[in-house]
């Protein structure tokens, strides 16, 4: 009679949960890397947007010209800031799937360690079962000499 796991079947469930919280962290930092790269262009579109205003102040611009960009400037900050709340959005969602990962792994180490064990278990059932045979078999031999 062969080994057989007596939690084999949640064992396998939690190996695809961890797979599914792997993905998910994936997931996760794609979506907080594309938030951080949105930040930082709409900063350097800020900067550059300014240096543009400044130049053409320079140079003079009318008072229409200025008030637009002074509006178009206050619009990108406004963005800015809504990127800021959606990267610290991702930040704490890329938290939460670090956490959720390591109870996954967790849940699977402790159902691993239950099947060595019991793995070990039944090893040594086997090697006193086969220890117990052979001394019966010993003791036979010295019986029939």
């Amino acid at each position: 009679m062969g080994f057989h796991f007596r939690f084999s079947a949640l064992l396998k469930q939690r190996r695809y949960e961890l797979k599914q919280a792997q993905l998910e962290l994936a997931r996760a930092r794609q979506s907080h890397d594309q938030a951080l790269s949105a930040q930082k262009e709409l900063g350097k579109k800020i900067i550059l947007w300014q240096e543009t205003w400044r130049r053409d102040q320079s140079k003079g611009i009318t008072v229409n010209q200025h008030l637009l960009s002074r509006d178009y400037l206050l619009s990108l900050e406004r963005e800015l800031d809504r990127a800021d709340l959606r990267a610290a959005q991702k930040a704490k969602e890329l938290d939460e799937r670090i956490v959720h990962l390591l109870e996954c792994e967790k849940k699977v180490k402790m159902l691993e360690i239950l099947q060595e064990k019991d793995l070990n278990a039944f090893k040594s059932g086997c090697a006193q079962r086969d220890q117990k045979i052979l001394d019966e078999m010993a003791t036979l031999r010295r019986e029939i000499r």
